[in-house]
């Protein structure tokens, strides 16, 4: 499979569409448990694709399983002007513990951002998050 996933990336790999290609070569990963392996497909991924949340998803909690969330943090702290780092920033909050901070974070964000596409995947997984604490 990986190499399969991999030909296909060498095609195209700077295109939308081989997002879904880089995600599925981070799973194989993944499941194999080279999580360091997984880590940069997931990131190319949410760069090619920016607008589905799932990808922000995948990628911040491998960066959870790799144990470097406080350094991913400090990281998308620092690049704040980026508004789709509220993304990032927020579902780091929640893989921290931090469930308030993050969903306020997300929160923030659908209401700043209501017209993009990634804005329903954001709010839905508030909306499950939020449902599983109460």
């Amino acid at each position: 499979a990986i190499k399969e996933f991999q030909i296909a990336i060498d095609l195209n790999p700077n295109s939308q569409a081989s997002a879904v290609y880089y995600i599925n070569l981070a799973s194989v990963y993944e499941k194999m448990g080279y999580y360091d392996l997984a880590r940069p497909c997931y990131e190319k991924a949410v760069k090619l694709n920016v607008l589905c949340f799932d990808y922000y998803l995948k990628m911040v909690e491998n960066y959870k399983k790799l144990g470097i969330v406080d350094k991913k943090l400090e990281e998308y702290n620092l690049k704040h002007q980026y508004p789709l780092n509220d993304i990032v920033i927020g579902l780091l909050y929640i893989q921290k513990g931090d469930m308030a901070t993050g969903i306020t974070i997300l929160d923030d964000f659908c209401n700043k951002e209501p017209k993009l596409l990634v804005t329903p995947g954001v709010r839905n997984y508030i909306n499950k998050i939020t449902s599983i604490l109460n």
